[in-house]
């Protein structure tokens, strides 16, 4: 999850200086676009064109997904602590043998 998060944040930082860099223009419409144009359609240094906001959209995917497993994880842990404390219980009790 640590690095999802980590990759998220650079990708954010990334996007930032890309748009205040491509933030130029006559007007604020224009200026608008063109870091929008920038940020779809950015070269890296070895000559590939990434679209900043598929990335974004698929590290946010990916956070999703972990979150979820998190979650169905706690649930299945916290039913283990239930299971477990019945089982001492019942031993206690001397119920099950």
């Amino acid at each position: 999850m640590g690095d999802i998060l980590k990759k998220y944040k650079q990708t954010e930082q990334y996007m930032e200086l890309v748009k205040n860099k491509n933030y130029v223009g006559s007007n604020e419409a224009e200026r608008k676009r063109n870091s929008v144009v920038a940020l779809e359609s950015f070269t890296t240094s070895d000559e590939r064109v990434i679209n900043f906001f598929e990335i974004i959209s698929e590290l946010e995917g990916k956070k999703e997904d972990l979150n979820s497993l998190i979650d169905m994880i706690e649930k299945k842990n916290s039913i283990c602590i239930t299971m477990s404390g019945l089982l001492k219980m019942e031993t206690s009790l001397g119920i099950g043998r």
